[in-house]
C-alpha cells in the first residue's frame, strides 16, 4: 500500500521513523536492500545502491522495479563511496529528498563504522 505523501510531513515522517526498525540489525548491503523494498512499496519510490568507482557506478543492492525507461535517472552521492540512484526521485519534495538523504548517510556511516570496529575488535 502506497503512502500518500499530499502532505510535507506526516506520511513521509512515519514512514522515517520507520526506516530504523527495518534496517537495525542489518549489515550495510542488506540494509539498503531492505530500504530500497520499503521505499518501494510504501512511497513507490524506485531507488538502488551503487558502490562509486572512479566515474563507475556498480550496483550493489536494491530493487530495480522495471527497467528505467527515460533518461530522467538521478545519481546521488552518499559517503564512502556509495551512492543511490532512482528514476522517480521527482515524486519527493526537496524536503523529503534531504531527509532521506541525510537518514541515508547516516546508515552508511555507522554500518562502515561497526564494520571497522568488528575488524578492529
Amino acid at each position: 500500500m502506497l503512502l500518500k505523501m499530499d502532505k510535507e510531513t506526516s506520511d513521509f515522517d512515519k514512514w522515517l521513523q520507520c526506516f530504523g526498525l527495518i534496517t537495525d540489525d542489518l549489515e550495510l548491503v542488506p540494509a539498503l536492500s531492505a530500504v530500497s523494498k520499503f521505499a518501494g512499496d510504501a512511497l513507490g519510490l524506485n531507488i538502488w545502491f551503487v558502490e562509486i568507482l572512479g566515474r563507475r557506478w556498480s550496483y550493489i543492492a536494491g530493487e530495480i522495479m522495471d527497467q528505467p525507461a527515460n533518461s530522467d535517472i538521478h545519481r546521488i552521492s552518499l559517503q564512502d563511496n556509495i551512492g543511490v540512484v532512482s528514476d522517480t526521485w521527482e515524486i519527493l519534495s526537496q524536503t523529503q529528498r534531504d531527509k532521506l538523504i541525510e537518514l541515508l548517510n547516516k546508515l552508511v556511516a555507522d554500518r562502515q563504522a561497526s564494520r571497522c570496529q568488528g575488524a578492529n575488535g
